[in-house]
């Protein structure tokens, strides 16, 4: 047995014995693709989640133990399962909400118009081609209105200068701003 820090000793991590009978996976699969999540129909059917986790984790190579061909059908299986299951409820949105349907289907894009508002402010392309399409005093006085309003609201400010009688730009600007 191993320990833990502060000399606690740690209990090996009990293995199952019949890991999966075939009317285990049969249960297992028809639970996920009615819409039960994946864990708790492995515990339905008496195996505990992290014995779960363990076999779908080895079943996709990603265990500490190797995998078994059983395992690696069964990781497959459950994936489709939860395919299966997100198919039926995508359908089941479409037949009897569509609008609600279309608006996560087919979003506003800048690219292409959709079912959705565009968002106002959404970071993305949209904003960049605006800040691209602006002069040069456009920009200028679009940080202005930026810096001046992070000023008013106290989330920036200049520290105090080490020389008494500090005209430098930057000093000047923000005492203005701030009066």
């Amino acid at each position: 047995m191993s320990t833990r820090a502060g000399g606690a000793r740690r209990r090996p991590r009990p293995v199952e014995d019949d890991p999966i009978t075939e009317e285990r996976r049969q249960r297992i699969l028809t639970y996920i693709r009615g819409g039960v999540f994946d864990h708790v129909a492995a515990q339905a059917v008496g195996i505990s989640p992290r014995t779960f986790r363990d076999w779908i984790a080895r079943g996709e190579g990603r265990g500490q133990r190797p995998t078994t061909p059983e395992l690696a059908r069964f990781a497959a299986e459950v994936r489709a399962a939860k395919a299966d299951a997100r198919i039926a409820a995508e359908v089941r949105v479409y037949r009897e909400q569509p609008a609600y349907w279309l608006s996560r289907a087919a979003r506003t894009r800048d690219s292409a118009e959709g079912w959705t508002e565009p968002a106002e402010g959404e970071p993305g392309e949209r904003s960049m081609r605006r800040v691209q399409a602006m002069s040069d005093e456009e920009l200028a006085r679009e940080l202005e209105r930026i810096v001046a309003g992070l000023v008013a609201e106290g989330l920036l400010w200049s520290p105090p200068c080490s020389r008494p009688r500090c005209r430098c730009e930057f000093h000047v600007w923000v005492e203005d701003r701030t009066r």
